[in-house]
């Protein structure tokens, strides 16, 4: 890889421009398209899981970059824990906020990356995601920063020169001294252009008036380690997400209780949690 990736050190995130070629573009298209009258199993978002045979197909590309990610900024994320589909069309428009599931389950956003592909893009100006620099906002709010690096499950209400933090782990709030939409960045996208990002970043959709369709794949730490009172514990709002989210939480639970461990690795529970995804979803688990 000839690309650059320190910036993900720095600030969070970084572009790189037609990182799908005309086919890859193709099978992903046709892929969505096929299972795009299928049933999500999360009841938290209208969106779709990509197969296990599509994560194995760009498996190599998506290796060589983490293998770079981590040579330039430190950042581990060596496994593909899966891949989704967000479109514009079925109701995609996220206010700000930082991801919420997959730090409910993985307990790290650092170790972990973001490949978010446009593959169906009317405009490249418009319908993308907004983002907040990390190095912005260290300037901005450096008594908060620490609050967040490595974080997740938290939305962002910016109102006047402050911003409210929701912390939906556990049901706190607290206000940074800070409007997000000031310092907040929107990279314009084409169909096919790779947005990299750490699983902390803070983002939201930029708008929903264009058809959009992306692709996310997610890396993991597969060292990571998993902590099962932590899967349990937390507030309302977190229970109440796990509960929509489908059975991968009650896998993880149960895959702790048979082993009778405290603590797993990422690596260890993963396969657990795929047989779950794929025997739930349209693609089947074998795709």
């Amino acid at each position: 890889m000839n690309e650059d990736f320190t910036n993900l050190m720095h600030g969070g995130f970084t572009v790189v421009r037609n990182f799908f070629s005309a086919d890859d573009l193709a099978r992903v298209r046709d892929e969505y398209e096929r299972a795009v009258s299928a049933s999500p199993s999360n009841a938290n978002y209208n969106v779709q899981l990509g197969s296990a045979g599509l994560n194995r197909h760009f498996e190599p590309v998506l290796d060589a970059v983490s293998h770079q990610v981590c040579a330039d900024a430190g950042i581990h994320a060596d496994v593909t824990a899966g891949s989704i589909f967000f479109s514009t069309k079925k109701g995609v428009n996220f206010p700000w906020h930082q991801d919420h599931e997959s730090y409910f389950l993985f307990q790290d956003h650092y170790n972990y990356l973001n490949f978010y592909i446009p593959f169906i893009k009317e405009k490249a100006d418009a319908s993308n995601l907004c983002l907040i620099p990390f190095d912005r906002l260290k300037k901005e709010a450096p008594d908060h920063i620490e609050k967040l690096i490595g974080g997740g499950a938290k939305r962002f209400q910016a109102d006047g020169d402050c911003t409210t933090v929701l912390d939906d782990e556990y049901d706190t709030a607290y206000s940074m001294p800070v409007n997000l939409e000031r310092i907040a960045v929107a990279p314009e996208l084409n169909a096919g252009d790779l947005l990299l990002f750490r699983g902390d970043m803070i983002h939201r959709t930029q708008d929903s008036t264009s058809n959009r369709v992306a692709i996310s794949f997610r890396k993991v730490n597969s060292r990571s380690i998993i902590n099962r009172h932590r899967i349990s514990s937390g507030g309302k709002t977190k229970r109440e997400m796990m509960k929509k989210g489908g059975g991968i939480y009650d896998v993880a639970i149960r895959y702790f209780e048979t082993q009778n461990l405290d603590e797993a690795t990422a690596m260890d529970l993963l396969p657990h949690l795929h047989l779950n995804l794929y025997s739930q979803s349209n693609h089947g688990g074998t795709n």
